[in-house]
């Protein structure tokens, strides 16, 4: 990120210099006065040339070739986005008949959520140590009292939006069958959150609700509802 910033720095000062170039004019007479007004303006006289060399009029500068500062930026931008795993959207122009994970991996959305997969231990490491402080200011002043950093589960929130369909297909075959995984292991396993706890807690939750609400409306009765999923029990 600092090369790119000096690249980009060094062509607006390239630019700059071009604008601010000093105009030099060989071989011309000029008067004391005319000379001092074109100064303030970034004008220089060499009235004295050697014989035969042709009075001449050009500014001074030397301007960077903008191809090699085009492709300098380029290359360093591309490898930017490979150490922080984001993806380059002008290297994929529509067309193609691949679809789901084949257009995830090739256009590179996978490895942005490798590299945030592997920046998660950091992030709740850093996250737990401002949690300690917390505690200990709040136990500090009576606010709180038995209760650690580690009583306190940190999650590291990512979406996980990305090939939705697949993932549902995937829950769904995990969980149906005649040997089902649980559902815990199905979400793990599907990655279609990285907090599978609080969804199953919320599911169970849900389940119940809607239940109860299905009673209260006369849909079902209470020896027709399963405690442990919401559903008549198989006969």
């Amino acid at each position: 990120m600092d090369a790119i910033d000096a690249v980009a720095s060094d062509g607006v000062n390239d630019i700059q210099q071009a604008v601010n170039s000093v105009l030099v004019a060989m071989g011309m007479e000029l008067t004391e006065e005319e000379f001092v007004k074109l100064s303030t303006n970034g004008f220089l006289n060499v009235s004295n040339i050697p014989p035969g060399v042709n009075p001449v009029v050009e500014f001074i500068s030397q301007a960077m070739d903008a191809q090699v500062g085009v492709a300098m930026r380029d290359y360093l931008e591309a490898t930017l986005r490979v150490i922080v795993g984001v993806p380059d959207r002008k290297t994929r122009s529509g067309g193609g008949g691949d679809t789901g994970d084949a257009v995830f991996m090739r256009d590179g959305w996978q490895d942005i959520d490798l590299v945030a997969a592997a920046k998660e231990p950091y992030f709740i490491q850093s996250e737990r140590a401002a949690l300690q402080v917390m505690l200990y200011i709040l136990s500090t002043h009576k606010e709180v009292k038995n209760i650690e950093a580690t009583d306190v589960e940190i999650h590291f929130n990512r979406n996980k939006t990305a090939n939705l369909q697949s993932k549902a297909q995937v829950y769904q075959t995990l969980t149906s069958g005649d040997a089902p995984l649980a559902p815990v292991d199905a979400l793990d396993i599907a990655a279609l959150t990285n907090n599978v706890h609080d969804v199953i807690l919320r599911q169970e939750q849900f389940t119940a609700e809607n239940a109860e609400k299905r009673i209260e409306d006369g849909e079902l009765s209470n020896g027709d509802v399963n405690p442990n999923g919401g559903k008549p029990p198989k006969k």
